[in-house]
């Protein structure tokens, strides 16, 4: 992992962390994923404007999201159109 969008570099930051942690939250709770596979591209799509991810960080999060979502309750559409939070799951809460 690298803290450059190059490539090179050592080890991510903090921040960059935060957002491939933010990204994973996203794709295992999105409600719109069913019965698809996430892979990279996912990861890519899902992430905020202009924040560029090496491959090895994007197979990682799909990798992950693809484990923890059969276990990790959706976020509920209610009537109004917003999403409402989903219920409280200790997945939801681990230590990534």
């Amino acid at each position: 992992m690298t803290t450059d969008d190059d490539g090179a570099g050592a080890e991510s930051s903090s921040s960059r962390l935060r957002a491939l942690e933010s990204v994973l939250v996203m794709l295992v709770q999105s409600p719109h994923i069913e019965n698809e596979v996430v892979d990279g591209n996912w990861v890519r799509k899902c992430a905020y404007k202009g924040q560029r991810f090496t491959e090895e960080e994007c197979a990682v999060v799909a990798q992950l999201a693809n484990t923890l979502r059969p276990f990790t309750p959706k976020r509920r559409i209610k009537d109004d159109g917003y999403y409402e939070d989903a219920v409280a799951h200790v997945a939801n809460h681990a230590a990534l």
